[in-house]
Parts: structure tokens; sequence; C-alpha cells
């Protein structure tokens, strides 16, 4: 890898490490309150930010599962999934893609059997 990409990855890494810095809160937050808008927007919020900068990075799995997440807290917004197993299938769906990332960063390999599985399941939510 080139050392442009590397600088790249780096900023991606640091980027997705902000971003991800309050997902546990946020999490928690949902599964306690799901109708609360303000953390539907910031989850949704970071699930944008992680679709456009693994598109960039041409992490297709990270970008698909990113993309479902975002089109999930539009529904969570707009009342569609609520309470219960949908926002615990969201919530999980986060969690994944946090370790993948996480994982990803430690040994240069997107797990796309992982991703495209929780992509799977967040789908057939939508």
């Amino acid at each position: 890898m080139s050392e442009s990409n590397l600088d790249f990855l780096d900023i991606y890494f640091e980027e997705v490490g902000d971003h991800f810095a309050d997902l546990k809160d946020l999490i928690k937050s949902l599964r306690e309150t799901p109708g609360d808008t303000e953390d539907a927007t910031s989850l949704r919020r970071l699930a944008h930010t992680m679709k456009n900068s693994a598109g960039l990075m041409h992490f297709k799995a990270i970008q698909a599962l990113s993309k479902a997440l975002e089109t999930a807290m539009d529904q969570v917004k707009a009342g569609r999934i609520v309470a219960g197993p949908g926002i615990e299938t969201v919530c999980s769906a986060f969690e994944c893609l946090h370790r993948v990332n996480l994982q990803l960063k430690d040994t240069g390999v997107e797990d796309h059997a992982e991703l495209a599985e929780m992509t799977r399941i967040v789908d057939d939510l939508l």
C-alpha cells in the first residue's frame, strides 16, 4: 500500500474512532428510549458518515451495512421501528459495525461474511 493510501487509512480510523466514541451511550439510550429522535439523529449521522468514509476507502461491506443502518435510523425517527426486536436488531448492527472496524484496524481484514449477514438482517427489518 502506498504511503498516501496509508495516510488516508490513518485518517479513516481516526474519524471512525471519533464517531464511535459515543456509540455505547447512544445505543444504551436508544434501547431505553427508542422514541428519542435526538439519539436516532445522532446514530443516523454516524451511519451516514461511515457509509461515505467506507465508500471512499472501498470498504464495500462496511459501506453496505452503514447504508442499511442509515435507512433504519430514518425508520426509527419516523416511528416505524419501535421498541423491541427491531430496535435490538439496529443496536446489534451498530455494535457489529464498530467491532468489524476495530478488527479491520487490527488485522487489515474486512469481515465480509459477518457484515453481509448483518446487512441482510437489517434489510429484512426494513
